[in-house]
């Protein structure tokens, strides 16, 4: 008989090694605010309300930019330009860390994180339970993200072509703090 990975074997039993941050009212009314600008804006340029796909392309937009949001609350930092965000670009990460070398993943609840099959990044992966609600898992090497991965729990073709691939060795991530030079030493 072989292991299966699922949520509930990879995810849930090191639940409690993660850093949980709640977000407080001032970075999660940020953060709806820079999501809800470029909603009104996107509403406008085509003069009509969103409908259920673009919906979609703003809570996947809300996820990435809320990974940022959770580190610049847990290290006490101001790093987020949320008036020059662009989705899709790299994570403000590398505003702090001064390296193109490491990249946050954010992923919801109940749903393992997609990366790319191979890294040269480390990667912080943080998981959203919901609006203000997260946990830091940690911090991959790249040889760990490359190394534990599997297209098996990718549900999307277009994903998969894209080679994408869904970590879940949550057990070989090292820890983040809210201590600043523990943080940049570790992403260096």
């Amino acid at each position: 008989m072989t292991n299966q990975i699922t949520y509930d074997t990879c995810f849930v039993p090191y639940i409690g090694k993660f850093k949980k941050v709640i977000l407080d009212d001032e970075h999660a009314t940020k953060l709806e605010t820079a999501v809800g600008r470029m909603i009104k804006a996107h509403e406008k340029s085509v003069n009509r309300k969103l409908n259920a796909p673009e919906i979609e392309k703003y809570k996947k937009i809300y996820t990435q930019l809320a990974g940022d949001v959770v580190l610049e609350q847990l290290l006490e930092l101001d790093f987020v330009d949320f008036r020059n965000f662009v989705p899709g670009q790299q994570s403000f990460i590398g505003n702090i860390t001064k390296n193109n070398k490491v990249s946050v993943v954010t992923f919801s609840y109940g749903l393992f994180p997609l990366v790319y099959k191979k890294t040269t990044k480390k990667t912080i992966f943080i998981c959203m339970v919901n609006k203000k609600e997260f946990y830091v898992c940690g911090l991959g090497e790249p040889n760990i993200v490359s190394g534990f991965n599997t297209q098996d729990l990718v549900l999307s073709d277009t994903l998969k072509e894209l080679n994408k691939s869904a970590f879940y060795a949550f057990y070989h991530l090292k820890p983040i703090t809210d201590d600043l030079g523990a943080f940049l030493n570790m992403t260096k």
